[in-house]
């Protein structure tokens, strides 16, 4: 199993909202061959750190490059680096888009999405998805999709 996809089961046995460090440790409960080789290699640091501040700084790392988001994506419905007014970095302005679409609105910003239009845009994704996800050999779990919509709904 690839790494990302143990990041993703660790992910998978929580049923709320989860910090990076809580999810680490969850990591490390699970697959402590990995806590190993990242002790072993916090030793090496120059700064002092732990096994478990690593696992959480590599999780961090793909969470905030994409890493985890093959389509859809978080996004700051009012931009952070927009020129005119800059959005804040807060839950009351983060929406789901995809990757394509966060692209090109890059530093514009508009109003966020309501809870109803953001689950209108998800599902029409995940529908659109639905119609190809054979050919690109996707499975379509309806369970996340359920839980990333309660978890939406806490969010709004």
């Amino acid at each position: 199993m690839k790494i990302q996809e143990k990041y993703l089961e660790a992910l998978k046995t929580f049923s709320d909202f989860v910090t990076i460090s809580e999810w680490a440790i969850k990591f490390a409960e699970m697959n402590p061959d990995e806590l190993e080789r990242a002790n072993e290699q916090a030793l090496k640091q120059k700064i002092d750190t732990t096994g478990i501040k690593e696992i959480a700084a590599r999780m961090s790392s793909r969470v905030s490059t994409g890493g985890f988001d093959k389509y859809i994506s978080i996004n700051h419905a009012q931009a952070l680096l927009n020129d005119k007014k800059r959005g804040e970095h807060h839950p009351d302005n983060l929406q789901l888009l995809l990757k394509h679409h966060n692209s090109k609105k890059n530093k514009k910003s508009w109003e966020r999405f309501t809870f109803d239009e953001q689950t209108e845009y998800i599902q029409k994704v995940i529908g659109l998805q639905g119609l190809v996800a054979d050919k690109f050999d996707i499975e379509i779990d309806n369970t996340i999709l359920d839980l990333l919509l309660l978890r939406l709904k806490k969010i709004y």
